[in-house]
């Protein structure tokens, strides 16, 4: 007597009796199959496939697509927010675990908040928060001078959201490695170990000024040619 190839259920030849015990056992199995199947669907509604996620964890090994349950999990490696245990992980993927897409959602001391980042060939982005409806954006804007006694730089530098916007006007010969300002706290770039540098565009071709700015908000102006730079100068970047 041959069977089923996914229930196994029994499937009498053309000769064969049908017995009573065949036919209960055939109606217990797909009885049972239907049993389990509802349940995963209900489980689906009441959205309770979710994948528990331990204490140590490095989000960046979490590439499988699907949802992650964080809650609880301490020490969390990679996580968005300083501390946060609270946390629900959306991981999306393409083919290869090279191309990755994450949401965060973090409710750590009753502030909800959601957080994305994407992995591209391999390497991670840092996590960016992203704003609520209710939140309003506001701008603010520090204005700073430098001067060497001879002449003087006007600048400003503006934060709408965490955008900070760097901008100043320069007409002079600025000598190599000068330091002309100190951003205050909240207007500094989002950086560990390594400086910021940001080229400024000389009209003319004949500057390779930049300026280099590190997390401590010291922006120093780098001038190896010497030259006259003559420019209005606008830089983005992301703060703390």
């Amino acid at each position: 007597m041959a069977n089923t190839t996914n229930l196994n259920l029994a499937k009498p030849a053309g000769k064969d009796k049908a017995l009573v015990s065949v036919l209960n056992s055939n109606s217990d199995k797909i009885d049972a199959w239907a049993g389990s199947t509802n349940q995963a669907i209900s489980n689906i509604r009441q959205n309770e496939i979710v994948i528990p996620i331990t204490e140590n964890t490095d989000l960046n090994t979490l590439t499988t697509p699907g949802y992650y349950n964080l809650y609880g999990a301490k020490s969390l490696v990679n996580a968005p927010a300083s501390g946060a245990n609270r946390l629900g992980l959306l991981v999306q993927r393409a083919e290869s675990t090279q191309y990755v897409y994450q949401i965060a959602t973090d409710n750590v001391n009753d502030a909800t908040g959601v957080y994305v980042r994407s992995c591209k060939g391999g390497t991670w982005s840092a996590w960016q928060q992203l704003a609520l409806k209710s939140e309003t954006l506001t701008k603010t804007t520090e204005p700073f001078q430098y001067t060497d006694g001879n002449y003087t730089l006007n600048g400003r530098v503006s934060k709408i959201g965490k955008s900070v916007f760097f901008e100043f006007f320069c007409d002079k010969n600025i000598p190599d490695n000068t330091l002309i300002t100190t951003l205050p706290a909240g207007y500094r770039p989002n950086i560990s170990n390594y400086p910021q540098l940001i080229l400024i565009p000389d009209p003319r071709g004949q500057s390779k000024a930049c300026l280099q700015i590190t997390n401590d908000g010291k922006v120093t102006f780098k001038n190896p040619d010497s030259t006259t730079v003559w420019t209005f100068f606008t830089a983005m970047y992301f703060n703390e």
